[in-house]
């Protein structure tokens, strides 16, 4: 039940299966902060037919206007992880299913980003490396529990040390963190500012593709080669991330 037990099984899990996933509570503390499950899988060879029968699942419900600010609070995440944690707890679960639901479960809710309301929401996605990452992952959880910020949905991945020849590229080997938040304003940006700290101390980086706030020492600091990438842009091209984070 601990966030070292949830790290070894994700990285004993990817020994015997391609795609592996772990979502954990980080609502949690004390003993059983870390608490999660792990999913693992592997695309199957049709042999028989049996596979024809898997079609493309529809949403299983559609949500029709944005929830009140409420429905994503604090108590309510929790009270949803816990539920979520409690039915597939000690369960090992062995079936085929379509690989849709797997790699995208949000979307068997169709307008699922309505349920945080007419404030939204923000994804924080960082990556640490293996040495001093579960440290601070640690960290960050704490940070997250002290201010009051609760993620409906956060996950534990591992990347492998396959360099990407991207100047920008996100991965590095090591373990990323997923948190899907409600946007519940200044408490929300200084946690993150916050994790931000951790993550740089331990020469980590934001995955910019899903940012929202990252500054521009942050950025710069941990994608030094974006200073050989601007020679590519466009001069007539921009973006509001772009203008935030680069100061040449």
């Amino acid at each position: 039940d601990t966030l070292d037990d949830l790290i070894d099984t994700t990285v004993s899990a990817e020994q015997q299966s391609e795609y592996v996933v772990s979502w954990f509570d980080v609502t949690v503390g004390g003993s059983h902060s870390g608490r999660g499950l792990v999913l693992r899988g592997d695309f199957v060879k049709e042999e028989d037919g049996s596979l024809q029968q898997h079609v493309l699942p529809k949403p299983r419900l559609s949500i029709p206007r944005e929830a009140p600010s409420w429905l994503l609070s604090r108590p309510t995440i929790r009270m949803f992880n816990e539920v979520w944690y409690r039915r597939s707890f000690r369960r090992i679960v062995r079936k085929r299913r379509h690989y849709v639901p797997f790699f995208y479960p949000l979307d068997t809710i169709a307008r699922w980003n309505l349920l945080y309301g007419r404030r939204g929401m923000l994804q924080y996605q960082c990556v640490v490396p293996f040495d001093g990452g579960r440290e601070a992952l640690r960290e960050i959880i704490g940070i997250l529990n002290k201010k009051g910020v609760s993620s409906f949905l956060a996950v534990v991945k591992t990347f492998g040390n396959v360099r990407s020849p991207g100047m920008l590229s996100f991965p590095r080997p090591g373990l990323t963190l997923t948190l899907d938040m409600p946007n519940i304003g200044l408490p929300l940006l200084t946690a993150l500012n916050e994790c931000d700290r951790v993550v740089r101390e331990v020469r980590g980086r934001v995955y910019p593709a899903k940012d929202a706030r990252m500054s521009s020492e942050m950025f710069l600091e941990t994608y030094p080669e974006a200073q050989h990438f601007v020679s590519f842009i466009d001069p007539h091209c921009s973006s509001s991330f772009w203008r935030r984070v680069w100061k040449p």
